[in-house]
């Protein structure tokens, strides 16, 4: 039976509602009764109403206002407004705060009845949907592996105390309580082979890892495997010796690398924590197998580290040594796309020979940027890839996995010999066009050769010949020649200036080595290529 409470400050509309209507038929309690909205207020507070029906127009306070205010700390109960005035806006406020029904005076007592069951029935469904414990009880259940994985991610975090964890583990059906814990973290490394669906989707194939590694370790060890910030995350359970079953973390998760492996084509690295002894401490040990887990990927594909191998003193101190870096930009220099990116590769077997923390890691990988960058600077390069980021110094710096950084630089000093060599093809044609200029404006001086061109150029010789028969598919003898043969067969046909004057005028004063010259060239004489031309002319 739902709880009804009546206000109206018209106390025969009062009496009258009591009177006509059999409340307990119609499924209704009355238990209270109010002259207007103050009153009802306060008298709602404690009786609870779930329906009231309500006058619009009362003293202090009107009928609307007084649903307003009680839906506050009522968030459920129902309203029926009685209004003596057919306003619209009144209707309208009405519709705003939810009112189930709206009715005017005078009331008939069929009108009346027949709106209270619609709106019991109403309150039947709502009440239905509320109090249904079984389907309450069948979503619990349905979200507890959500609710679960919320828990011990909040553990990891930080994000809750141990009291509040251990009391929702229990409601949860979660076993939390032992003598000590120790968190390990596994990251997924690209797979090239495999099924197509969990290559696309990075969020499957760490669902599929998730059931091969619980497979796997529960059945070993008491643990919890679940997703947490992209990463796997386990949270073993541990009790015993303080050694035991610590000790055999690292090869259990091994086992279970080498399974995913296997099963999925997948490389994983894992980095495993310290025990504690308490789940405040749980955040703590997520950071140590972060850490871990950092310089795992460093080790190579499917490696397991513990925080506790990586002591300070156990590493050789990792530091890029100049004359390495110095081959690495001599190589950039000189355009050697294969010497640079040998030396890449020897600079990063250094880092997995001297098994260096993340932290030098990173330093190290800064010191081989800022060589490349300067390297760049000093040759006036333009930083490749402006706007890629596989390019960026940032992105070089995020890489977990030394395969990565090797790749990533590796692509880096491709670009960067490529823009050298790009830019030395450019600069020779333009050396290359320079000459061609300067032959054409001075061919017909006798003592122009290939040293003269090279001191007005500012370059040597030797590589200059070499550079200038490269752009322009012949030597630079043969392009003066071609030049003076060109003009003296243009003078020689086009007036009756002597061959004697001419050779002088293409650079070429003795005029025995210029018939020579001319002949071998055209396959005539001089005076023979006139009269041919005087011939054509006829």
């Amino acid at each position: 039976m739902y709880r009804l409470m009546l206000v109206d400050d018209e106390p025969e509309i009062r009496d009258g509602l009591l009177e006509i209507i059999n409340w307990a038929q119609e499924g209704f309690q009355i238990v209270g009764v109010a002259e207007n909205g103050l009153e009802a207020l306060q008298i709602a507070e404690t009786v609870t109403p779930d329906l009231v029906v309500t006058d619009i127009r009362m003293p202090f306070l009107d009928g609307l206002e007084m649903a307003r205010r009680m839906r506050k700390t009522l968030p459920t109960v129902q309203f029926i407004v009685l209004s003596g005035y057919d306003e619209f806006e009144y209707a309208r406020q009405a519709v705003q705060i939810q009112i189930k029904d709206y009715i005017l005076k005078p009331i008939s007592s069929e009108e009346f009845i027949e709106v209270l069951r619609r709106v019991k029935a109403h309150l039947d469904e709502d009440f239905a949907q509320r109090g249904n414990v079984r389907a309450l009880q069948a979503h619990f259940r349905a979200s507890l592996p959500i609710l679960r994985e919320l828990l011990l991610t909040s553990l990891l975090t930080g994000g809750v105390s141990a009291a509040e964890a251990l009391e929702s583990a229990r409601q949860y059906g979660l076993p939390l309580a032992c003598e000590r814990y120790a968190v390990a973290l596994l990251s997924i490394g690209s797979a090239e082979t495999g099924d197509e669906d969990l290559l696309r989707n990075p969020d499957l194939m760490r669902f599929a890892v998730i059931n091969i590694v619980s497979e796997v370790l529960e059945s070993e060890a008491e643990c919890q495997v679940f997703h947490f910030n992209r990463l796997v995350a386990v949270l073993f359970l541990l009790e015993g010796e303080e050694t035991q079953p610590f000790a055999g973390i690292p090869a259990l998760l091994d086992a279970a690398c080498q399974t995913v492996k296997r099963y999925l084509d997948c490389d994983l690295a894992a980095g495993v924590s310290n025990p504690c002894e308490q789940l405040g401490q749980l955040h703590h040990a997520a950071e140590q197998a972060q850490s871990a887990l950092n310089q795992s990927a460093l080790l190579g594909k499917n490696q397991v580290l513990a925080i506790a191998d990586m002591e300070p003193d156990s590493a050789n101190q990792l530091a890029a040594e100049e004359i390495a870096l110095r081959a690495l930009s001599n190589a950039i220099k000189l355009g050697d796309t294969a010497e640079a990116e040998k030396q890449v590769h020897l600079l990063m077997e250094e880092v997995r020979r001297s098994q260096a923390t993340y932290r030098d890691f990173q330093v190290y990988l800064m010191e081989v940027l800022t060589t490349l960058v300067r390297t760049a600077r000093d040759m006036g390069l333009d930083w490749p890839g402006q706007g890629e980021e596989a390019a960026s110094p940032e992105a070089i710096l995020r890489c977990k996995e030394l395969e990565e950084a090797d790749a990533l630089l590796s692509a880096l000093c491709r670009r960067l010999t490529e823009n050298v060599q790009d830019s030395r093809t450019e600069s020779g044609r333009r050396l290359a066009q320079r000459a061609a200029e300067y032959l054409q404006e001075h061919y017909m001086s006798s003592d122009i050769s290939l040293e003269k061109v090279c001191r007005h150029l500012h370059i040597s010789a030797a590589y200059f010949s070499t550079l200038f028969k490269r752009e322009m598919k012949i030597t630079l003898h043969q392009y003066l020649t071609e030049l003076r043969m060109g003009k003296a067969m243009t003078l020689l046909t086009g007036s009756d200036l002597k061959t004697a004057d001419i050779a002088a005028m293409v650079g070429m004063g003795e005029p025995s080595y210029f018939s020579y010259s001319f002949k071998k060239f055209f396959g005539i004489s001089p005076s023979q290529a006139r009269r041919n031309a005087r011939e054509n002319k006829a």
